[in-house]
């Protein structure tokens, strides 16, 4: 089985990155996407930038609200992303300009005060200075634009019980324990400088702190649970990703998870005498779960639901 715990961000990757794609099909609806572009403003001849912009998801979410003789214009570090993006963009950016630049988002190459909306997704959570970037995100916006910033809390995330029929004989001390494990990944992440998994939360705090006004925030509006026969195409996605990352791993591949895991362990205040028992404890109760839960599947009696969405959209308007 998978244990997915290296430290390279590897979504750039071929299967990574199809996930992804396929994902964000489902990430928001379109009425709570209509109900956004509304806050924002959004109208036809707009520009926008969005910060982080990968393939430029954002830009083709919220073109018919601002596309129309409208300018986007797509942030990343990476040059390879950019290049499969401007392919890309040529599909929905009609009758307006899509315009892909590689930079970084502490110093973006956009000039001061000449975008109406600044966007990001999924950003500030892999930074070691977010402030920094939205900083920056100010200062590209113009007097009176607006900076939106939609980002996770993972850590209540991960927290919440949920329900799944993979795990619901698990004892207390074994809960109690993952979520241990996991609040200690989580903060070895942060201190080893990869960003914070429960930034979402903070995001009104950040903005006020760099001095945006009129802060508001939403969160997603979507329940994700599996029900059998799983055949909505949501629920057909969640059962190919679950399935796609159960194979077996190399020998190699789990050295390295483990190795990563530990970079983490340490950093996030782990003892280092109990790292063994723990790391094997935590791969055990992993490996049952991920068993039953493609038993489960093959037999059409797998249910899940782990409630509501701690992914938030927050809001700030740039003083005039």
């Amino acid at each position: 089985m998978k244990q997915n715990f290296t430290v390279k961000n590897k979504w750039a990757e071929k299967g990574y990155k199809r996930q992804i794609i396929e994902e964000r099909k489902y990430m928001w609806n379109q009425s709570q996407i209509d109900r956004f572009a509304s806050v924002m403003g959004l109208s036809p001849g707009m520009t926008v930038a969005d910060i982080g912009c990968g393939l430029g998801y954002l830009g083709w979410t919220y073109w018919k609200h601002f596309g129309e003789h409208g300018t986007y214009i797509g942030v990343d570090c990476s040059d390879s992303l950019m290049s499969e993006a401007r392919d890309i963009s040529v599909e929905w950016s009609k009758n307006g300009n899509a315009n892909f630049i590689t930079g970084n988002c502490y110093d973006i190459p956009i000039d001061d005060g000449s975008v109406d909306v600044a966007m990001c997704q999924t950003l500030l959570m892999h930074l070691e200075y977010p402030e920094k970037a939205i900083s920056e995100m100010i200062r590209i916006t113009k007097p009176g634009g607006i900076v939106v910033c939609k980002e996770l809390d993972n850590v209540s995330r991960y927290l919440r019980l949920g329900f799944s029929t993979a795990n619901e004989e698990m004892n207390i001390d074994d809960i109690i324990f993952q979520r241990r494990m996991k609040l200690i990944w989580i903060h070895g992440r942060k201190m080893l400088g990869f960003g914070d998994y429960g930034i979402g939360a903070r995001v009104p705090k950040m903005m006020q702190e760099t001095g945006l006004k009129e802060i508001r925030g939403f969160c997603r509006d979507k329940l994700e649970f599996l029900v059998p026969p799983y055949d909505e195409p949501e629920q057909k996605l969640r059962i190919e990703i679950i399935e796609r990352f159960a194979g077996e791993s190399t020998e190699e591949e789990n050295q390295e998870s483990r190795d990563n895991y530990k970079k983490y362990y340490l950093a996030g205040g782990g003892d280092p005498i109990s790292f063994e028992e723990d790391y094997n404890r935590l791969i055990e109760l992993l490996r049952t779960e991920q068993k039953n839960r493609l038993k489960q599947i093959a037999d059409k009696t797998l249910y899940s639901c782990s409630g509501g969405s701690n992914f938030f959209c927050i809001f700030g308007r740039k003083p005039y």
